[in-house]
Parts: C-alpha cells; sequence; structure tokens
C-alpha cells in the first residue's frame, strides 16, 4: 500500500466512526457519550507510548477467551506428522514473517475502511449490526493472524532477552534496541486488536446458534439510550486501537 493510501485509508477510517456515531445516535437521546474523551482523528498522529508498564519482560498473554485458540483453520487431517511453523529465532525467517504480518493487517485495515465507510453512507440510521456480522465472518482469517502475532510477540521477548535489550524502552531509539522495541509492541498490538474484534464476532456467531435471528439482534443492540452509548464508546475505542496499531506498522514498513 503506497504510502499516501496508508495515510488516506487511516483518516478516512476514523472519519466514517465519526459519521456512524453521528447517524446511530440520531433517534435517542444520548446523555452520556457527550462526555466521552476520545483522541481526535481529523490527521492526528497517534502517540507510542516509549514507556510500557512492566518492570519486567514478561512472555506474549494468552487470549483471555477460550474461543480464541480455535478460530484458526485446523490442518487437514490425512498429515500424519503437524507441520512445524518457521524458526522465529531465524533472523531472515523473522523479518519475512513479520513483514508478512504486516502487510496482512494493513490490508486487513483496508477492508475494515470498507465496511465502516458502507455503514456511514446512505444518509439514513446506520445499521450497528453490520461491523459484528463482518467480524463473524472474518473470525477464522483474524484466528490465523492471531497466531502469527502472537508467535512473533514471544520471539521478539526471546530476542530481547537474548540481546540485553529492555522492552519498556524509546522505540525511536536508532539502531537494533528501537527496532526491536517497535516490532514488539506491533505484534501485541495486532494480537490485541484483532483478539478483541474476533469475541466481537465470536459473540455474534453464538447469538445467532441460539437462534436470534439480525432484526432480533438488531432491534436489542436499538434498544436502549444505554445501549446505543456502549455500542458507539466501543466503536470508538476499537477504531482508536486499530488507528494505533496501523501507525505502528506503518513505521514497521518505514512509511513514517
Amino acid at each position: 500500500m503506497p504510502h499516501f493510501a496508508h495515510r488516506t485509508c487511516l483518516s478516512a477510517l476514523a472519519c466514517g466512526v465519526l459519521v456512524w456515531t453521528a447517524c446511530s445516535a440520531a433517534a435517542p437521546q444520548r446523555p452520556r457519550i457527550i462526555e466521552v474523551e476520545t483522541a481526535r482523528f481529523d490527521g492526528v498522529h497517534y502517540p507510542v507510548p516509549d514507556s510500557l508498564p512492566i518492570l519486567v519482560q514478561p512472555p506474549p498473554s494468552p487470549p483471555e477467551d477460550p474461543r480464541l485458540a480455535s478460530t484458526a483453520p485446523v490442518a487437514p487431517s490425512n498429515l500424519e506428522l503437524p507441520v512445524a511453523g518457521p524458526d522465529l529465532h531465524n533472523a531472515a525467517l523473522r523479518d519475512h514473517e513479520t513483514e508478512y504480518l504486516t502487510r496482512q493487517y494493513l490490508r486487513w485495515v483496508e477492508q475494515l475502511y470498507r465496511i465502516v465507510r458502507q455503514m456511514s453512507s446512505g444518509g439514513g440510521m446506520a445499521d450497528p449490526l453490520s461491523l459484528r456480522k463482518w467480524h463473524g465472518d472474518n473470525v477464522s482469517e483474524m484466528g490465523a493472524l492471531i497466531e502469527d502475532a502472537a508467535a512473533l510477540e514471544g520471539a521478539f521477548v526471546d530476542l530481547a532477552q537474548l540481546t540485553g535489550i529492555d522492552l519498556a524502552g524509546s522505540s525511536q531509539e536508532p539502531g537494533r534496541p528501537g527496532r526491536v522495541r517497535l516490532l514488539f509492541r506491533l505484534t501485541a498490538c495486532v494480537r490485541r486488536d484483532l483478539a478483541e474484534r474476533t469475541r466481537d464476532g465470536l459473540d455474534y456467531l453464538d447469538a445467532r446458534r441460539r437462534g436470534l435471528d439480525d432484526a432480533e439482534l438488531r432491534a436489542t443492540m436499538r434498544s436502549s439510550p444505554e445501549r446505543i452509548d456502549k455500542q458507539t464508546e466501543d466503536l470508538i475505542r476499537q477504531t482508536s486501537a486499530t488507528l494505533a496499531c496501523a501507525q505502528l506498522a506503518g513505521r514497521a514498513m518505514g512509511r513514517e
């Protein structure tokens, strides 16, 4: 993705969320959301924290939702032996897998932008179920990326311990230390972002398996001002997290 297109995509995604927010609040009165402090999306570079709230270098934390462990595609049953993943202690393979994950994530952000843009188009009430349905349709793809991100996150923890790099330091530091910190934070960010969206998709699929159709789910989501507030807050928070991860991805690809 060219640098200009990448930046345009992120700005348009953020603007689309704001339009969707305005549409979804058209019917009920929204007493709380006005007070929610959120980052402005109009061209602001989301800061990357230079200090993590950790004193030691931890292994990557497992997903809280046990359903996330089964979202990746299952290997074909006719294989007698499991297929080993790439040796992420090999620098060349680690770099290759990191670039692949970064490109796949940015491609996924472009798809998300299109969904949010569709949600905010048409001039009527935005459909609050569109994004949840899209999450449900992409559970398997997101699950595979979560596994890749978690494996790389652990590899960068191992690399930092092996080379004596403090992961709590600045990712702006020139040379290898800053690069390792940046890629560690990128992979951790991608894992957390996609894990939350996967949980949202799994919630939607669970509701459908319980017999609820889209009309019933849509009515429930619009049933009270409190529910609409919660939807809007979740959308803003999720989008802020995605934009922050995409900025890290842009830095990793040398676009910022």
